[in-house]
């Protein structure tokens, strides 16, 4: 099989990713405090949810102040181009940014956006907001340097009470770019380090992204082998990367998430998530042993060399929800894959497949 693989990887403390071409991608991050504080960051549950293209980011925070009530300004940063080919247009607002909500102790927050410088952009309480033209400068020459020197700084000015703090924070991220062969996320939990305890005391990330999830994740959380699981049903399969010395571990999950939990985090780490399309141009059951179950997209010269082959792939989304093949030839190719999970329950039923899988069914 002749394809072009455009991964979907969850990488932890890389942002190599950032150099690939023809990428859509959007950026986020931890909560942090600009002010001087003595607050600390005691736990965190961040989750990662998908819902018609739009990427969710749902964070529960639980924060301890040891002392009388205080004034904090806390921030977190988004990206403004979102990787796009074109310039992007000003706008006060990030366009990629829906249904943000912020909550304290139950009440809601209001918060400011500012385009800001990307580094250095909060002196003496004071943003250092570009103007329009700064602004419109940077997006005439984002032809040439593929990348604009500033950011969208969303901030909020709250007041901690004497002991536990509880700020709910959450929006979706537009990331949905079908002409581009990938895109993905980037959310940066070094804001952490700036609360007092230079920590996350308990955290908890999950990725939730519905039924047969399939996804890829750099094995460098701390100790990712213990604390990295599947929480429902799912399988997964260990592999080495283009970077010498450098492994994955390859989800699929047919129900559930993936959810990792470590005591005592150090924060300085960016988890990535990458959205992938697959593009073949040509397949043969006999010398392509392995098949990932994620959507493809044809390529227009694509050639699949024989009428078996044809059938493996039109059988695809079928062995993706277990079904049991009697075709001696597809239940010998299916049960090599790592991700097959057979379920004698499930019977075959076009109807209940998504229109881009009934139409990937109907074209062989």
């Amino acid at each position: 099989m002749k394809k072009i693989l455009i991964l979907l990887t969850i990488a932890i403390g890389s942002t190599a990713l950032w150099g690939q071409s023809a990428a859509t991608y959007g950026r986020g991050s931890q909560l942090i405090p600009l002010d001087k504080t003595d607050v600390t960051l005691q736990k965190e549950i961040l989750t990662f949810t998908q819902t018609n293209g739009l990427l969710g980011m749902d964070t529960y925070y639980e924060f301890f102040n040891p002392g009388e009530e205080q004034s904090v300004m806390i921030a977190f940063e988004t990206d403004a181009t979102g990787g796009a080919a074109e310039a992007p247009e000003y706008s006060p607002n990030n366009p990629l940014v829906h249904d943000l909500k912020i909550e304290m102790n139950g009440s809601p927050v209001s918060c400011s956006v500012s385009i800001v410088p990307s580094e250095n952009y909060y002196k003496d309480g004071v943003f250092q907001i570009l103007s329009k033209d700064e602004i419109e400068s940077q997006n005439e020459q984002f032809i040439d340097e593929w990348e604009v020197d500033y950011i969208y700084v969303y901030a909020f000015r709250v007041t901690f009470k004497k002991g536990l703090n509880v700020i709910k924070h959450s929006y979706s991220l537009g990331w949905s770019y079908d002409d581009t062969p990938q895109s993905f996320f980037l959310y940066s939990l070094r804001g952490a380090g700036h609360w007092a305890n230079r920590q996350i005391d308990d955290f908890t990330w999950r990725v939730d992204f519905g039924e047969r999830a399939f996804f890829r994740v750099e094995n460098a959380l701390p100790d990712a082998g213990k604390l990295l699981r599947i929480s429902g049903l799912g399988k997964s399969q260990v592999k080495e990367t283009w970077r010498e010395g450098e492994e994955i571990t390859e989800f699929f999950i047919k129900k559930g998430m993936l959810e990792y939990r470590a005591q005592n985090l150090n924060p300085q780490l960016t988890l990535c998530i990458t959205r992938p399309k697959t593009y073949f141009s040509s397949f043969s059951y006999l010398d392509d042993s392995s098949l990932d179950p994620i959507t493809y997209q044809f390529d227009e010269y694509m050639e699949v060399e024989d009428a078996v082959s044809k059938k493996v792939l039109r059988n695809l989304p079928f062995a993706i929800r277990g079904y049991v093949f009697k075709d001696p030839i597809l239940r010998e190719y299916y049960s090599g894959q790592y991700w097959y999970m057979p379920d004698a329950t499930y019977k075959a039923d076009v109807s209940t497949l998504s229109e881009e899988e009934r139409k990937w069914v109907m074209s062989w």
